[in-house]
């Protein structure tokens, strides 16, 4: 059987005596400043890093920020040059040196050269202190 004593509704009318004489803002204070529970609106607080721990961030996010802007630049022009077309390796696999000759794969491969460069300068544009 179900109990209906819980799905009771109490009278919202302010002139009902078993309304009480509490104001609707006290009442929100009251449930949201239990004790042990945050505030509403309120993240928890994260421990401030130490000072080693930002500049290896900053130490960090600087070479991501050259590996990958290095590596882009790389992937970009790389598939243009003689040494794409003319290494031992493409040279005795005559199949692959014609699939990778291909200006569709050149292309693919100056492609994510691109990606790679935004990647990393996107990285550290958007660097803030004390992230994670």
């Amino acid at each position: 059987m179900h109990s209906t004593a819980k799905f009771r509704r109490e009278s919202q009318d302010p002139s009902d005596p078993a309304h009480g004489n509490k104001h609707l803002g006290s009442m929100i204070t009251d449930v949201t400043s239990e004790a042990g529970q945050p505030q509403l609106g309120q993240a928890p607080s994260k421990p401030t890093p130490t000072r080693a721990e930002i500049w290896l961030n900053r130490i960090f996010i600087t070479i991501f920020v050259l590996v990958c802007v290095q590596m882009g630049i790389i992937l970009v022009i790389l598939p243009w040059t003689r040494l794409w077309s003319d290494n031992n390796f493409l040279l005795h696999n005559l199949s692959l040196r014609e699939f990778a000759l291909q200006d569709f794969v050149r292309g693919t491969i100056s492609g994510l050269g691109l990606v790679n460069i935004w990647i990393g300068i996107r990285e550290g544009v958007h660097y803030r202190e004390g992230q994670d």
